[in-house]
């Protein structure tokens, strides 16, 4: 399996739709061969699938220190990682004090698949995360295997709306109440919904007037290696 060390990242923005501003940034793992979700399957073969996770946010951090930034800085984390024993994230601690950064910086976005892993048992890890001081992150919303249960119990900050939805906007009315309904929860429960995968001026358009405060996509600024440009940071709305 490629070392987590040998995979580069590219960092996309999340932008605010209200002041549009930069309000946090995503770091993508951009592996030299094949693809990440690739990797992640080896490393479970293997039985290292935490380690291989891990080891990716602890090689995202040390990157994202090349261009230091106040910007939140974003992580994937596989749903199957929470799991892990606490113990585990000792080198993501050790990394993010070494780049300056506090957890509470720090959003860990959780994602697909969920399987086998109980709900309960994905609730715990969530709230040990938070224990830690991370934020978190329900992350491709509208496809793969997450429990509604969930949405409801877990400690999370943001929800991401997945790309598959939101290409239906702004003529497909289902697509347009999903994310009426999304918006409802999001404000009734304090979380932020985050529009992912935005590619066209319609899509951009739909979500703003629906009342989406940020948003992500090609559209708005592809991943790059450096990040965004410091004149861009706005972070009030994370």
């Amino acid at each position: 399996m490629k070392s987590p060390r040998a995979v580069r990242f590219a960092f996309q923005p999340l932008y605010s739709l209200h002041t549009g501003g930069v309000v946090a940034h995503e770091a993508l793992a951009r592996p030299g061969h094949g693809t990440v979700p690739e990797l992640l399957t080896q490393a479970r073969r293997e039985g290292r699938l935490a380690e291989a996770d891990l080891g990716l946010a602890v090689a995202a951090v040390r990157q994202d220190a090349e261009n230091p930034t106040s910007l939140p800085l974003h992580l994937n984390l596989s749903a199957r990682t929470l799991a892990a024993p606490q113990a585990m994230y000792d080198d993501l601690l050790a990394e993010l004090g070494d780049a300056g950064r506090r957890t509470r910086d720090v959003v860990l976005e959780i994602g697909p698949p969920f399987a086998p892993l109980p709900a309960g048992r994905a609730l715990a890890g969530m709230r040990a995360l938070t224990e830690l001081g991370f934020r978190l992150a329900l992350d491709g919303l509208g496809r793969g295997d997450l429990p509604l249960a969930l949405l409801v119990e877990a400690p999370i900050d943001l929800v991401k709306l997945d790309r598959t939805v939101l290409h239906g906007l702004p003529d497909d009315p289902a697509a347009v109440a999903v994310v009426e309904a999304l918006l409802h929860y999001t404000n009734r429960t304090g979380t932020r919904l985050v529009a992912t995968g935005l590619e066209t001026d319609a899509q951009l358009d739909a979500v703003r007037d629906l009342g989406v405060r940020i948003a992500q996509g090609n559209l708005l600024a592809p991943p790059t290696a450096a990040g965004p440009a410091r004149s861009e940071e706005h972070t009030s709305e994370l």
